[in-house]
This record gives C-alpha cells, sequence and structure tokens, in this order.
C-alpha cells in the first residue's frame, strides 16, 4: 500500500517543473482578476438612476440642436423671402407702358428689359398676355409668376392686331430707311426680326448660338444655326453686318473645363487636351502653341483661333 502511494505521488523532475509553472500561471490569473478587474456583483440590483439621467441630458442636447437649426434655417428663410418681397415686387402693370424701373422691381434682368424697350421702340405692341413669351429670355416660369398681374385680355382683338401690324410695318420701313444693315453681334431678338426672311423662331436661334460662339465672325456662320439653309442664307444675308469687336474671347490661361467645351468649335477631347497642356506648362504664350503642338488640328485652329487669346 505504501509502495503504492508512493508511486502515485512522486513525480520526475520535468514533471515537477510542469507543475510549478502551471500553479505561477493559476496564482497570477487570481491576482489578476483581484487586483486589475473591476469588480462585479452579481446577484445584486444595479443602480440604473445616473445613466438614466446621462441619456436624458444627452437627448435634450440634442432636441436643443435641433431646434437651433430650425430657427437659423426659418431665419434665413425669412431673410430671402424678404429680398424676394424686395428685389422682386409683384403688382398690376400693363407691358406696353411699364418703365425700366417697373421691370426691374418685377425682378427681371437689365438684358430682357433692353429687349422689350427695343421691340416697343421698333413699334411692337403686346395685345395678351402670353405675347410676353416672345420675349428672348423670359421663360415660362418668369411668365406664370407675372401672368396673374398683367393686366391684358388673353386673347387679342384681330381689329388691334390689323392695326399693330399696320404701325409696326411703318416702324420697320422707317428702320430700313435709317439703316439697311443690321449689326449681327449686336442685335436683339427683335432688331433680328426686322430683315425680311427672320422670324421669332431663327431670331432665337441666332441669338443663342451667337452666345455660344462669343459672338460672328463672318456672315457664313449663319449656316451653322440649326434651321438655316441656303435659301433662308441667301435672303437674309444681304441686310446683315459682322463687327467682329464685339466678339468675346476665351482667356486660355484663365479658362475653365466648362468655358472651353461649351464653344461649339472644341469638342470634350480637345478642351480635356487644352487644359493639360496649360497644367504641363504652368502658362501659355501664344494660341499657336495649340496646333504646333498638335493640340488643335489646322482646320480647327482656323475657325477657332479668333475666339482665343493667351
Amino acid at each position: 500500500m505504501r509502495d503504492f502511494f508512493r508511486e502515485l505521488f512522486s513525480f520526475s523532475r520535468r514533471e515537477k517543473i510542469g507543475i510549478y509553472v502551471l500553479l505561477t500561471l493559476i496564482f497570477l490569473l487570481i491576482g489578476f482578476r483581484y487586483f486589475y478587474l473591476p469588480r462585479q456583483h452579481f446577484g445584486r440590483e444595479v443602480d440604473h438612476s445616473c445613466f438614466k439621467e446621462e441619456v436624458f441630458s444627452f437627448k435634450e442636447s440634442l432636441k436643443k440642436v435641433e431646434q437651433n437649426k430650425s430657427k437659423r434655417a426659418n431665419t434665413f428663410q425669412e431673410i430671402d423671402d424678404v429680398s424676394k418681397t424686395i428685389n422682386r415686387e409683384l403688382f398690376n402693370f400693363n407691358p406696353n407702358k411699364l418703365d425700366r424701373n417697373g421691370w426691374k422691381k418685377l425682378g427681371l434682368r437689365e438684358r430682357i428689359i433692353d429687349i422689350i424697350e427695343n421691340y416697343r421702340k421698333s413699334g411692337g405692341v403686346f395685345q395678351k398676355k402670353k405675347d410676353l413669351l416672345k420675349i428672348y429670355g423670359l421663360d415660362q416660369a418668369h411668365y406664370e409668376r407675372l401672368k396673374p398681374y398683367i393686366i391684358l385680355p388673353d386673347r387679342a382683338d384681330p381689329k388691334d392686331s390689323h392695326r399693330t401690324q399696320k404701325n409696326f410695318k411703318k416702324k420697320e420701313n422707317e428702320y430700313f430707311i435709317k439703316d439697311t444693315s443690321i449689326n449681327l453681334n449686336k442685335a436683339d431678338t427683335f432688331n433680328l426680326m426686322l430683315v425680311h426672311g427672320i422670324g421669332p423662331y431663327y431670331a432665337k436661334r441666332i441669338c443663342k448660338y451667337r452666345d455660344l460662339l462669343g459672338g460672328f465672325s463672318n456672315i457664313e456662320q449663319l449656316k451653322e444655326v440649326y434651321g438655316i439653309n441656303d435659301t433662308v442664307y441667301n435672303k437674309i444675308n444681304a441686310s446683315l453686318k459682322i463687327d467682329t469687336s464685339e466678339i468675346e474671347k476665351i482667356h486660355l490661361n484663365n479658362a475653365t473645363f466648362n468655358n472651353l467645351i461649351r464653344h461649339p468649335y472644341i469638342n470634350a477631347y480637345q478642351t480635356k487636351a487644352i487644359m493639360k497642356y496649360i497644367d504641363y506648362k504652368g502658362s501659355i504664350q501664344s494660341k499657336k502653341e495649340l496646333v504646333e503642338n498638335n493640340i488643335l488640328d489646322k482646320q480647327t485652329y482656323k475657325k477657332v483661333s479668333i475666339y482665343l487669346e493667351p
């Protein structure tokens, strides 16, 4: 029996070292548990009142932030509404008698007011409310906003229409006696409509294309306007003239991607190439660099060079 217990509790040297290491780890873990980990009291009720108070105060702070945002938004809206009221005062008006200050109060831009003034000086008369839509630059949204305040019938009286056309033709003849050529780069839609063969449709398209170009450099560019074929061109070109000093040029060193790509003669690939070249060089000294470095082909450069400068 004694030999049995002696064999049971006798260990080799390696086994003794393993036991000592295991006991050491056990004591270290027990000590770590009591000295380093926070003591937890299982089975006891925990008071959550402090935590609830913190959650409540956090929610209240969020509400205050939202209220402040709402107040700021309302303030900005009020400012915007006041601004709109000042700049766009709506009132009943007759478009045939309203002066420049009146149009400004209604919120119209100077360019649109100039077109209206030229139209009336040329003998044009607004016979019905929808005639305002003939004004280049005055869109449907503007019209709908002004419509309730326009003192004009919804439909024109045929007698008034006949009388207006007669007066308009008289003014047109007077205009052509004074000047038979219209400056294509300065004329608005109503000046263009005085030319035989140009109606509202062509007048708007010509002005729109001219704005994209920056101005016409020669009369034949009219053929590039959508809808103007050789027949129309041959009918109208004798009554038009070009002043190239009116051309708006693109300054390459200050140009943006949008400035270049909107031009009808420059495509997206060429725009990217120009922008990369200027970024690489730092600045461009001469527009001829574009053709010398194969950024623009000769045909494109010939057409667009008048619109470019360093």
